[in-house]
């Protein structure tokens, strides 16, 4: 089986943690599954997302972006 894994990044592309497509993660508490789109891109909530963009608009904003146990 070969499992896809998410990186979480900020904007810089400082590596905050990575999670298993189909995993989870909390952003501000609120539960969130990821799926992998490609090395570079996934969606979360309904909405695809760069690494680089989600890492801007979140964890660059302040957001407390978590990993959820696996």
């Amino acid at each position: 089986m070969n499992t896809k894994t998410i990186r979480i990044i900020d904007g810089r592309y400082n590596l905050k943690f990575t999670v298993q497509d189909g995993g989870q993660i909390r952003v501000n508490g609120k539960p969130y599954q990821v799926h992998y789109l490609d090395d570079t891109h996934f969606q979360i909530g309904g909405t695809c997302y760069h690494i680089c963009e989600f890492g801007e608009k979140a964890i660059d904003r302040g957001a407390v972006v978590e990993k959820m146990d696996e």
